[in-house]
């Protein structure tokens, strides 16, 4: 590793992280999530299938939504991400929370994260532009195959150029997000995502891992082999040089954790969300300059 390089650690309060002499700098209410949706979702993707959205407090309307928000406000929080389960058109149902979400921006002064699903129209992308969010997030996949077999999908790859499209009309933070090992724990498509985004004037690319759910198909789904997504890790760096990429939350537990943050050390990432004790000892020990933010890692953009 250089001497004297960057990194950004990230620690959103969704999760309790405590890693010793940082363990302060996360506030169990410093950046909150929250979904716009029941937790039963209509893809069912095999990786999570609503899974995710159970650990979320749930909002029925704007309303609900501006209460929810102030509330976290006057306890401290900074930050929200607006989530919820995807229609099967692969849209999370957002266009509905356009007055609340302008009304976080401007009466609250918070961030505003948005997951919006595969799919995003010109019409949803004219809300997102409208309310200001600071950034919008979305899983690109990079095989038809995955798509189809795995996020129930019928679209054909096109569908990210569209939306990427309908997102760069309005000159919107986009941070697309790649999930490796999606198709039950193999590699297939990744290198092809990375590359329809190098296509577009991205805000940051995330990487996240395959992260086995108990009660879903790929409950004890393996870790892809640790030389392929080093591969990866050095694909997306030649190919967008210029953007920052960072490793995002989502990550397998155990030993491969740690050597997966040692890989985005390796290839130089601006950004890892919670590492480990062991990665900020690697980075301190190699002369990096630590940057720790509470706030979603989409959100890098806004400090630097």
């Amino acid at each position: 590793m250089e001497q004297n390089k960057k990194i950004s650690f990230f620690a959103p309060s969704f999760i309790e992280y405590d890693v010793g002499k940082f363990k302060n700098i996360n506030n169990l209410s410093s950046f909150t999530s929250v979904r716009i949706t029941g937790e039963r979702c209509p893809l069912n993707c095999l990786h999570c299938q609503g899974t995710i959205l159970k650990s979320m407090e749930k909002v029925k309307s704007c309303d609900e939504l501006f209460d929810f928000a102030k509330c976290k406000k006057d306890k401290g929080c900074n930050g929200i991400l607006l989530t919820g389960a995807s229609n099967k058109n692969g849209s999370v149902p957002l266009k509905k929370f356009k007055d609340a979400m302008v009304r976080i921006k401007d009466e609250l002064g918070m961030s505003i994260v948005v997951h919006s699903g595969v799919c995003v129209d010109k019409e949803l992308a004219k809300v997102f532009s409208y309310s200001k969010v600071d950034a919008v997030m979305f899983d690109v996949v990079g095989s038809e195959k995955t798509l189809y077999e795995i996020c129930n999908l019928s679209y054909s790859i096109d569908i990210y150029k569209r939306t990427f499209e309908n997102l760069m009309i309005y000159n919107l933070p986009v941070v697309p997000h790649i999930v490796i090992g999606l198709h039950f724990g193999k590699i297939i498509g990744e290198e092809n995502a990375i590359n329809i985004i190098s296509n577009y004037d991205i805000s940051s690319l995330v990487f996240v891992l395959i992260n086995p759910l108990p009660g879903t198909p790929m409950e004890y789904v393996k870790t892809p082999e640790i030389y392929r997504v080093s591969e990866i890790f050095s694909y997306a760096k030649k190919l967008i040089p210029k953007k920052p990429i960072l490793l995002g939350c989502a990550k397998p537990k155990g030993k491969i954790r740690k050597q997966i943050e040692e890989l985005a050390l390796l290839n130089n990432f601006e950004g890892i969300a919670f590492p480990s004790a062991e990665t900020i000892y690697i980075a301190e020990k190699n002369g990096y300059k630590m940057n720790f933010n509470y706030k979603c890692c989409s959100l890098y953009r806004n400090f630097f």
